[in-house]
């Protein structure tokens, strides 16, 4: 019960970390390499390692998060978004493309396993597409 709980509370932290750092990348203007160097020190380095994230195979992705991460799709929404804005605002093009690439297997597994659709996602989708031709 006590493992459950202390899981529990890491997952809702988590959750709060990415609200906070969706809500910081929506309003900052900077970009490139130091915003990439901002996002993996403070999210990724408590909670998330963006580097494995990266280089994790686009089919194993989803259940490297699941289960590495225990993430739901409550918490990879936010993922997914922070991940598409990272992507639009990283110079390098190869660094951008791998994580546009990791921004759409996200969202496609959310277009698939969610009840609601959202235009917002379907235009994501279709924008990390579009980067990746």
């Amino acid at each position: 019960m006590e493992r459950r709980d202390y899981i529990q509370k890491q997952i809702d932290q988590l959750t709060k970390a990415l609200a906070n750092l969706l809500k910081r990348l929506l309003n900052t203007p900077s970009q490139g390499d130091a915003l990439f160097s901002e996002v993996r020190d403070s999210l990724f380095s408590e909670h998330l390692d963006i580097d494995k994230i990266l280089s994790q195979n686009s089919l194993e992705l989803i259940n490297f998060l699941e289960k590495e991460y225990q993430l739901t799709n409550e918490q990879l929404a936010p993922l997914a978004d922070i991940l598409y804005l990272l992507a639009q605002k990283t110079v390098d093009p190869q660094l951008s493309k791998t994580i546009y690439l990791k921004a759409l297997v996200l969202f496609n597994f959310l277009e698939q396993n969610e009840s609601t659709f959202s235009m917002d996602r379907h235009f994501k989708i279709e924008q990390c597409k579009s980067m990746l031709r």
